[in-house]
């Protein structure tokens, strides 16, 4: 009766450490997507940040292109 009882207890251990596996694997789940996300946001505002860049310098171009408008 009490190895039945030790092996129950075994399996019930068992069971909850599966779970806590399953739970940490979520976890890291939600983690790595939520990172992705950021990086997307992160590789979005780069591209816009490049794209002000750019127009900046042909701004700037086309301001030393016409002195007439310089300041």
């Amino acid at each position: 009766m009490a190895d039945q009882q030790s092996g129950q207890q075994n399996q019930d251990a068992e069971i909850q450490a599966h779970n806590a596996v399953k739970h940490a694997l979520s976890e890291l789940n939600q983690a790595l997507d939520n990172n992705t996300d950021r990086r997307h946001d992160i590789q979005a505002a780069q591209e816009q940040l490049d794209q002000a860049h750019l127009q900046l310098a042909q701004a700037r171009n086309a301001d030393s292109d016409n002195p007439s408008t310089s300041s």
